[in-house]
């Protein structure tokens, strides 16, 4: 992962993306300036999606965790309730476990980008995207995990 860190005001990130918000009248702007040196791990993270990729498949095949504590991370503790009473939280992982699929994400954003993440391990289908907008509201943290999370259980797609 080359094209991942901590990132900081200052630093100078070669073909970094600039940050759009959409405002109240729907009309696309500069985000507003987010201080990356307060967030730490917590929102200062960038990255791209072949990087994200890239840590998936080190999660994975136990290359970064043991199969033990990447276990415990994908155990539901609790629910995720800003993401719906039907997802649960591990450590660090939002979880969706039924009948059908099971599927692990997490999803970040601060001023002006967003990113998604995306597990099916069942079905060996991992999604990654990320995005240099956000609206006013964070309905789509849980619009597109929905959207995912129906057409993936839709297209009766197992692992070959």
């Amino acid at each position: 992962m080359v094209n991942s860190g901590g990132d900081y005001p200052n630093r100078i990130l070669m073909q970094r993306a600039e940050g759009y918000e959409v405002n109240a009248d729907g009309k696309v702007e500069n985000a507003d300036f987010d201080n990356m040196l307060i967030k730490r791990g917590a929102g200062n993270m960038y990255s791209t999606v072949e990087d994200l990729y890239i840590l998936e498949k080190a999660f994975s095949s136990n290359l970064l965790l043991t199969e033990e504590t990447l276990g415990k991370m994908m155990t539901p503790y609790t629910t995720d309730i800003d993401m719906g009473m039907d997802v649960k939280y591990g450590y660090g992982l939002d979880i969706v476990q039924n009948d059908s699929i099971n599927m692990i994400f997490h999803t970040g954003g601060v001023l002006g980008f967003q990113s998604m993440f995306y597990v099916f391990p069942e079905r060996g289908i991992v999604i990654t995207a990320c995005a240099n907008t956000t609206k006013l509201n964070r309905d789509w943290r849980t619009d597109f995990q929905k959207l995912v999370y129906n057409t993936i259980s839709k297209t009766g797609y197992n692992k070959r």
